[in-house]
């Protein structure tokens, strides 16, 4: 078999001591966040470590007649960041919902924390569960809550 065209090629090749293994690998539990049947009122997006701690407030609005979506982070950004962290899945989300849902949210409650180092490149700890967006400014980036 011959590859036609000209130019150069580079072939890598690395012992197995060094590849990196990969900090962690997560099962993807499929959700259908993206779907037109579903609905509801008040959205509330929170990291998985906070879930549990909504109920109370998921049933408090239910009360008032309000119908709840609570959902993780996480999915979002499978679906709609090809699970990337990104507070624009998020943005994306909300966009896709209020258009494609059979109930558009109407509220929306962000849970959890964001930092201005999501990467932890710091390393002062992995504190960025529901990341907000970092913009230019004159001095170092910023956190925008647009």
């Amino acid at each position: 078999m011959s590859v036609e065209g000209s130019g150069s090629h580079a072939l890598y090749t690395f012992t197995e001591g060094r590849i990196k293994s990969p900090a962690k690998v997560e099962a993807n539990e499929p959700s259908s966040w993206y779907l037109g049947s579903n609905g509801a009122d008040l959205v509330i997006i929170s990291h998985r470590n906070f879930l549990k701690s909504m109920e109370p407030l998921r049933r408090d609005r239910e009360s008032q007649g309000l119908s709840v979506a609570l959902m993780d982070a996480v999915d979002l950004y499978d679906e709609f960041n090809f699970g990337q962290k990104s507070p624009q899945a998020i943005k994306d989300f909300l966009a896709w919902a209020k258009t494609h849902w059979k109930k558009a949210p109407q509220y929306v409650v962000l849970v959890g924390d964001g930092s201005f180092d999501p990467s932890n490149f710091l390393g002062l700890g992995d504190v960025d569960f529901v990341p907000t967006k970092l913009i230019d400014t004159a001095y170092p980036e910023t956190a925008s809550d647009d």
